[in-house]
C-alpha cells in the first residue's frame, strides 16, 4: 500500500469512526427518548412499514455507488449515466412502494400503515440523488464531507422526532425524523460534493455498471430480506404490540453495531478495491480490519448485555422491561457478526460481488425456517433462531473470504485469538468481583456498573502487552511486510516473497 494511499485511509478512518461514534451515539439517545415516550405499538407500526420500505431503499440505489467505488477509471459520461439510471430506478420503486401500501395495510391489519407508507415515498427518491456523488466521495477516501453532512442531517431529524414526539404525534414522529435527516443530508451532500450531472447516457455504459452492480444488489437485498424476516413473522403471528418489544431491542443492538463496526465498511471498501491487484497487501489489511472490529465488538457487546437489564429500564420505563432479554440474545448474534463486516468488501474488492449474494439466498432460506418455526414460542425464541442462523452462516462466509485471499481458516482463528483470550481472562474478573460485592447490600445496577470498569481495564493490559495484537500493531502501516519486524503476512503467496 503506497504511503498517500495509507494516509488517507486512516484519515478516512478516523472521520468516519467520528462520525459514527456521534451519529450513532446520538441516534441511540434520541430513540431512547422516543422509546421513554412512545407506546410499544408506535415501533410495531414503524416495524411494519420497514419490512417493506428497507428493502426499496436498498433497491433504489440499484448497487451502482459501489460499481462506481470499485472502478480503476471513472469518467464523466460514466458519472452522468449511474446518475440518471438510478434516479430512473427509483423512481420506478417509489410508484411500486405507494402501490403495494394498501395490500401490506391490509395483510397486516393496520390501516394507519398506508398513509405512513406513502408518507415515506421521498426517500427512496432522496437515496438516488445522493448514490454518485457520495459515491465520489468515497472513491477519493473523502470522509470529512460525508461525515459533516451525515452528523448534521442527524441532528435536524432528532430534533424534529423529539419535538413531533413530545406534541404527542406518536409513529409519525419516527417517519418525520427520517424525512427530516435525509432532506439535510442531501442537501448539504450536493453542495459540499461541487459535482452537478450533465443530460447525458450511455446504453453501453448503463449495462457495464449493471453487470457488476446487479450481484451488488442481489447480496443486500438478500441481506435486507433476511434481516426482515424476523420483523415479518412476529407482525403476523404475534401483533404490532410484540414486534414493537422486538423491533426496541433490535433496534439497540444495532446502535451498538453500527457504532463499533458499520462505519468502517465504506473506508474498507473504498481501500480495498485500490489493493485489489496486490493479495499479499489486501490480505494483510484485511486481517488488521477483522481484528480491530472483533476486538472492540468484544467488550462493548459483552458490557452492554451486562447492563442492560439493569440500567435501560430506569430511562426508557418498565414497560420494556421484556425487551432486555431479546436485547441480551441478539447481541451475543451481534458479536459472532463484529469480524464478518468486510467480507462482502473483499468480495466486491476482488471483483466477484456474486459470493455475497450465494451467502444472503443460504442466510433468508435458513432465517426464514428458523423463525417459522419457533415464533410460536414468542420473541425471544426468534431471537435465538437469529442467533442460530449467524452462528451457522458466519464461518461458511469467513472461510469464503479467507480462502478468495489466499489464506486459510487458521489464519482466521490466530488472527482472534488474542482478543478471544483477553476476554476470558475479562469474564474471570467480572465473575469473582460480582461474587465479591455480593455482601456489601450496593444495588444491582451499582454493582453491574462498578464490575464492568476493572474486567475490561484487565482486557486492555492483557491486550496491549500481547506482541502482534492491537491496538499496538494499528500504529503501523498497513504492508504486506511489517516494518518493524519484517515478517511476511501468514498465508500469503509464497511466490511474491521478496528475495
Amino acid at each position: 500500500m503506497s504511503a498517500d494511499l495509507t494516509a488517507r485511509a486512516r484519515s478516512g478512518t478516523a472521520w468516519v469512526a467520528a462520525q459514527a461514534l456521534v451519529k450513532h451515539g446520538l441516534d441511540l439517545v434520541v430513540f431512547l427518548c422516543l422509546a421513554r415516550w412512545l407506546m410499544p405499538q408506535a415501533f410495531g407500526v414503524m416495524a411494519l412499514v420497514n419490512t417493506v420500505l428497507s428493502l426499496v431503499l436498498v433497491l433504489s440505489e440499484l448497487g451502482l455507488g459501489d460499481a462506481l467505488v470499485q472502478r480503476h477509471r471513472l469518467g464523466p459520461r460514466t458519472r452522468d449515466t449511474a446518475f440518471w439510471l438510478s434516479l430512473g430506478g427509483a423512481v420506478c420503486l417509489a410508484l411500486l412502494l405507494a402501490a403495494v401500501a394498501w395490500p401490506l395495510a391490509w395483510a397486516y391489519g393496520q390501516p394507519e400503515v398506508t398513509t405512513i407508507t406513502w408518507a415515506a415515498m421521498p426517500l427512496v427518491v432522496m437515496v438516488a440523488f445522493n448514490t454518485v456523488p457520495q459515491a465520489l466521495l468515497q472513491r477519493e477516501l473523502s470522509f470529512r464531507p460525508l461525515a459533516v453532512k451525515t452528523l448534521l442531517g442527524s441532528l435536524a431529524g432528532a430534533l424534529t422526532g423529539l419535538g413531533l414526539a413530545l406534541n404527542g404525534a406518536g409513529v409519525w414522529s419516527l417517519i418525520g425524523q427520517q424525512l427530516v435527516s435525509a432532506a439535510v443530508s442531501l442537501g448539504l451532500l450536493w453542495w459540499l460534493a461541487q459535482w452537478r450531472p450533465r443530460w447525458r447516457f450511455s446504453r453501453k455504459v448503463a449495462w457495464g455498471l449493471l453487470g457488476f452492480a446487479r450481484h451488488v444488489l442481489l447480496a443486500r437485498g438478500l441481506n435486507i430480506v433476511a434481516s426482515k424476516v424476523d420483523d415479518a413473522v412476529i407482525g403476523a403471528v404475534l401483533g404490532p404490540a410484540a414486534l414493537g418489544i422486538y423491533a426496541v431491542a433490535s433496534r439497540l443492538r444495532l446502535a451498538l453495531e453500527q457504532v463499533f463496526c458499520q462505519g468502517v465498511d465504506a473506508v474498507a471498501l473504498s481501500a480495498f478495491s485500490r489493493l485489489a491487484g496486490n493479495h499479499p497487501a489486501l490480505a494483510h489489511g484485511y486481517l488488521h480490519a477483522t481484528r480491530l472490529a472483533f476486538s472492540l465488538a468484544l467488550p462493548v457487546f459483552a458490557s452492554a448485555g451486562w447492563l442492560a437489564p439493569h440500567v435501560l429500564p430506569l430511562w426508557i420505563g418498565d414497560r420494556w422491561v421484556p425487551a432486555m432479554g431479546t436485547l441480551q440474545i441478539l447481541l451475543v448474534a451481534a458479536f459472532f457478526q463484529s469480524f464478518l463486516h468486510f467480507n462482502h468488501a473483499v468480495f466486491r474488492a476482488l471483483g466477484c460481488p456474486q459470493r455475497s449474494w450465494h451467502l444472503g439466498a443460504a442466510s433468508l432460506g435458513l432465517n426464514l425456517l428458523l423463525a417459522g418455526a419457533v415464533v410460536g414460542w414468542g420473541i425471544e425464541a426468534v431471537a435465538w433462531a437469529y442467533v442460530a442462523r449467524v452462528c451457522l452462516m458466519g464461518p461458511w462466509g469467513a472461510a469464503t473470504a479467507l480462502r478468495a485471499l489466499g489464506l486459510g481458516v487458521q489464519d482466521g482463528l490466530r488472527n482472534i485469538a488474542g482478543p478471544v483470550g483477553a476476554g476470558a481472562l475479562a469474564a474471570l474478573a467480572a465473575a469473582a468481583l460480582w461474587q465479591g460485592l455480593a455482601g456489601t447490600g450496593w444495588t444491582t445496577w451499582v454493582r453491574a456498573v462498578l464490575i464492568c470498569v476493572p474486567s475490561w481495564a484487565v482486557y486492555g493490559v492483557w491486550l496491549w502487552r500481547q506482541p502482534g495484537l492491537l491496538p499496538r500493531r494499528l500504529k503501523r502501516p498497513i504492508s504486506p511486510v511489517d516494518s518493524r519486524t519484517r515478517r511476511w503476512v501468514p498465508g500469503a503467496n509464497r511466490a511474491s516473497r521478496p528475495a
